[in-house]
């Protein structure tokens, strides 16, 4: 099969994480591309379009591309559900196939929402105590309608959907900090989270955020939580995160060790997080 080709913006992973975890959990071979201007309409402002050859357009990042068969596709859930379908991370059934991609939908609405809402005025707590509620109550009539008994959300095997979920999950963290601690979250004390987070400018509150001790996950959601996170190809991405770290990360510089971290904590776990910060 040929390797895909993704293209996303330097420095973070935002919306082509997801699509990074199916592939890394599938064990396929992609590459990540930084250069959006040369597959992206959008990144072209004088209107030229960009070199798509005689693939359909891409707007906006992330796009996928498989150069061998002339195909591009944007869109993070257009792209999980072709590659889910590729790999079989889809159920079995048209019409869980369509619960599927509701779910996947949803998740993208909580992206969104959880993202805007990080730069409202009140910093998200008016979606902290009314909207997330909401959201996570409907994940776990979701989760035991349609898992079946099984650990995910469809079934014993992840599908495209799941994966999209965990990238919600690291969103509402990098956005929303331990006030959406009530959601499954992956530990920030894994290098490539930690690296994630601390290679860009935070303000004192986004440090408090970013390095408070998280509380356990939410009862219903634990073990796809942990099941999600332990599978062998999750882990190595979040454990190592190659190519996709902050480009002073990438080139080599020192992650600061779990008892750095727990420092940091130690100092700063009254105040507003003003205190040095662990270097890189």
């Amino acid at each position: 099969m040929a390797a895909y080709e993704l293209h996303y913006w330097p420095s973070f992973t935002g919306r082509v994480e997801p699509i990074l975890l199916l592939l890394s959990d599938a064990g396929a071979s992609f590459t990540l591309q930084r250069a959006v201007e040369s597959v992206a309409d959008a990144s072209h402002p004088d209107g030229e379009a960009s070199a798509s050859g005689g693939a359909a357009p891409a707007f906006a990042a992330p796009v996928l591309r498989i150069v061998d068969e002339d195909f591009t596709l944007a869109q993070t859930t257009a792209i999980l559900e072709f590659l889910g379908r590729r790999h079989g991370y889809i159920p079995m059934s048209d019409t869980a196939q369509a619960n599927c991609l509701q779910l996947a939908l949803n998740a993208a609405d909580m992206w969104e929402e959880s993202y805007s809402a990080r730069r409202s005025a009140d910093e998200g707590a008016a979606f902290l105590a009314g909207r997330l509620p909401l959201w996570l109550s409907h994940l776990a009539r979701f989760h035991a309608a349609c898992s079946d008994g099984g650990t995910f959300f469809f079934g014993d095997a992840p599908t495209y959907a799941d994966f999209q979920l965990l990238n919600v999950v690291h969103i509402l963290q990098v956005s929303l900090g331990t006030g959406a601690s009530s959601v499954p979250t992956v530990r920030c004390n894994t290098p490539a989270l930690y690296a994630v987070h601390v290679s860009a400018e935070l303000s004192p509150r986004r440090w408090q955020w970013m390095f408070a001790e998280l509380p356990e996950p939410a009862p219903e959601l634990e073990g796809w939580e942990a099941a999600m996170t332990s599978r062998p190809g999750v882990a190595a991405y979040l454990e190592h995160a190659e190519p996709v770290l902050y480009e002073q990360v990438a080139a080599g510089a020192k992650l600061p060790t779990p008892e750095e971290i727990a420092a940091w904590r130690a100092a700063n776990a009254e105040g507003e997080g003003e205190g040095e910060k662990p270097k890189l």
